[in-house]
């Protein structure tokens, strides 16, 4: 998606927000969904929707830091026209994957890179309590590792760790 967006926005605003959305400056462009089934020991069919907020203005007020592309450049884009950017990139990606399973493109090092708030203290909500850390990476398994300020390391999955 960022691929797609840098495209139209400055992509130095543009940022992966662990695990799946797309942010803008501090605010939420657009949110991934993946589900994988795996066969065997294989991977069988991963399906994916992607949400992004084009040329909407007016957002539900209990959503916490909507942004549109519209509301960011002041311009109407034509929806065709993204949607086939989309699939083209994920075409590209898909191809690049099958051929170079370890594309530059695809590396762990373009997606650290575009990781919102990485290396920089936050504070998360962890355990219960609101807690200053810093983001230093993700295992194999895509949980994300955070340092606390006693240099301990936390290792989080999905619903153990919320962005404050």
């Amino acid at each position: 998606m960022i691929n797609v967006l840098k495209n139209y926005l400055p992509e130095e605003h543009l940022y992966i927000k662990w695990p799946n959305d797309i942010y803008f400056k501090n605010k939420k462009i657009a949110g991934i969904l993946i589900k994988n089934e795996i066969k065997g020991m294989m991977m069988g069919t991963s399906i994916i929707g992607i949400g992004l907020n084009v040329n909407q203005e007016d957002f539900d007020e209990n959503l916490p830091n909507p942004i549109s592309m519209k509301m960011i450049t002041g311009k109407d884009y034509d929806l065709e026209f993204i949607l086939n950017d989309i699939c083209f990139e994920l075409r590209a990606l898909s191809l690049e994957l099958k051929v170079n399973a370890h594309s530059s493109r695809l590396t762990s090092h373009s997606y650290i890179n575009k990781l919102y708030r990485y290396r920089q203290w936050s504070f998360y909500q962890h355990e219960g309590s609101v807690k200053e850390m810093m983001i230093v990476g993700y295992d194999q398994f895509g949980r994300l590792i955070l340092k606390e300020k006693n240099d301990r390391e936390v290792v989080c999955d999905l619903k153990e760790i919320s962005f404050v």
